[in-house]
């Protein structure tokens, strides 16, 4: 499957509970409620919280060796991801490994957000510490994933060919999708989404 689809495991987050329909194996798939709708603007950390403890709440991350955060209009391939994150020889167990994957701003981006399961197991245990650190609150979600992970002194690794994203890149986004990479940001109409699937293929 594409998309979070194609993962070992998945969950899916909304601001309140939404049957989607069958996935891959034929069972009906739901969303799981962040209890409240995420802000229009930026400064969505607060949002998060919500459906990060959510994330807490389901333990799913201790169970596998990546934990993978997504955001809807993003194409995602995981098959083209497991091979990237091979190369680098990661021991998830002991390494608190995070990817930057924006070359322009040296940046995490929040469209894909990778954390190995000793950063991930850490990162969800230590946020409320970094919520009380103010500098790095007062601004969006990736910001306060990258600058969180830096407070907790995590190993942060440069991909450059995970992601391909318009914000960092001022790629064309209708540009195809032939880059080769791991995931493409952002598609905001579902015939944007299937023409950049259709063009990785």
């Amino acid at each position: 499957g594409s998309g979070v689809f194609g993962c070992n495991e998945f969950s899916l987050f909304s601001e309140r509970k939404m049957l989607l329909g069958p996935g891959p194996s034929g069972d009906v798939i739901s969303t799981i409620a962040i209890d409240g709708p995420m802000a229009t603007s930026r400064n969505n950390t607060y949002d998060f919280m919500r459906a990060w403890k959510q994330v807490i709440k389901l333990d799913l991350f201790r169970h596998h060796h990546w934990t993978v955060k997504l955001d809807p209009d993003s194409v995602f391939l995981a098959h083209k991801l497991r091979p990237l994150l091979s190369s680098h020889n990661v021991d998830v167990e002991k390494e608190k490994v995070y990817f930057r994957n924006c070359k322009k701003w040296k940046s995490i981006q929040g469209p894909l957000e990778i954390l190995s399961r000793a950063a991930a197991q850490t990162f969800f245990e230590s946020l409320d510490h970094c919520k009380g650190q103010h500098d790095i609150m007062p601004h969006g979600e990736d910001w306060f994933v990258g600058h969180c992970m830096d407070f907790l002194e995590f190993t942060d690794l440069e991909d450059w060919g995970l992601l391909a994203d318009a914000y960092c890149s001022g790629l064309d986004e209708k540009a195809p999708c032939k880059q080769g990479m791991a995931a493409y940001h952002p598609f905001k109409t579902v015939e944007r989404y299937m023409e950049c699937l259709e063009d990785t293929a």
